[in-house]
């Protein structure tokens, strides 16, 4: 799914997922992230498309993750209008 970074703490990324219709949000885990990978995040401007799972109480990213940035002069996110 594709994920807008919200906040950041020492322990999460908190997002939410603007493909699903209920607009969820997740707290992930940075143990879980590369966060080199991602280092240029912004919060409100960067996101996440991934996969999650939900294991120990704690949501984790697994296998490929992207990061993108909004763009609002082409009114799109993640393929939404």
């Amino acid at each position: 799914s594709c994920y807008l970074l919200e906040k950041e703490d020492d322990e999460f990324l908190y997002v939410k997922d603007l493909c699903s219709e209920d607009e969820g949000e997740f707290k992930i885990t940075k143990k879980s992230l590369n966060l080199s990978a991602i280092r240029s995040r912004e919060v409100g401007k960067s996101t996440l498309i991934c996969e999650l799972i939900y294991f120990g109480n704690t949501w984790w990213q697994c296998g490929m993750l992207l990061e993108n940035k909004v763009r609002p002069e082409n009114g799109r996110i993640c393929g939404r209008t």
